[in-house]
């Protein structure tokens, strides 16, 4: 009697153990599957349309940009090289050469003390015109310099289409790629998160400063998560600013 019910549990036992190595088998495929699936989108390119503005001024030499197309396609291959562990692209779709606007109204806006850059930001984007615009990508217009401490700038405010401001020359007098890729950035809604000197994202002319060799600027998952969601939309981040 013993001995049957010895068997009995051995089969029970048995029985059981295979089920659940049944059950948890077809789980671990379920989370395979899934990790594999999310795994591909992360590694999928995304392709992200820009329209390169390149503005000319007799009267201001600071808005006077004088880079080749050659050179564009260079700087991009730069930011690209950035933004590859993102497995984002940004491709230009066409290179405009267009005379800024307002440069009276920009004159007067550099003069502005620092405690009123909010005025600043608001005057900056006159000098691009928007009816040459791309309606559906990214529009970034390349002036010679800023005036102060500063290669770029992303530029979002109400009633006006988001757009990236970058100066080809650097206050050290360089072209840095870099900085295009940190207001590039921020249009995909990425904030000054990392006090880290060798992330993309850190502020405070950090992608100005003098460049360790053969280093690239890099990107956490999350930034790069966050900034593939708004990749995904094709279109530049948006908020609701004054």
């Amino acid at each position: 009697m013993p001995e049957l019910i010895n068997k009995r549990y051995i089969y029970y036992a048995q029985t059981f153990f295979k089920k659940c190595i049944i059950f948890f088998g077809f789980s671990c495929l379920g989370f395979i599957a899934i990790h594999y699936s999310f795994a591909q989108n992360a590694t999928k390119n995304i392709y992200l349309p820009v329209r390169v503005h390149i503005l000319s001024s007799t009267k201001i030499a600071n808005l006077d940009s004088n880079l080749t197309d050659i050179q564009i396609s260079q700087l991009f291959q730069a930011v690209n090289k950035i933004w590859k562990r993102a497995h984002i692209v940004w491709e230009i779709e066409s290179i405009m050469r267009r005379a800024a606007t307002n440069e009276r109204k920009y004159l007067n806006a550099v003069r502005i003390k620092s405690n009123k850059s909010s005025k600043k930001r608001s005057v900056l984007p006159s000098v691009c015109a928007t009816d040459q615009w791309l309606d559906h990508g990214w529009n970034v217009c390349i002036i010679k310099r800023f005036s102060k401490n500063a290669g770029g700038i992303y530029i979002n405010r109400r009633g006006f289409p988001p757009l990236v401001i970058f100066a080809e020359r650097s206050p050290r007098g360089e072209l840095r790629p870099e900085v295009l890729a940190h207001e590039l950035g921020h249009s995909l809604g990425l904030p000054h998160a990392s006090k880290y000197p060798d992330n993309l994202m850190t502020g405070k002319g950090n992608n100005m400063r003098p460049r360790t060799k053969n280093k690239i600027k890099k990107l956490t998952f999350s930034e790069i998560n966050r900034a593939r969601k708004q990749a995904d939309f094709g279109r530049p981040y948006r908020k609701i600013a004054n």
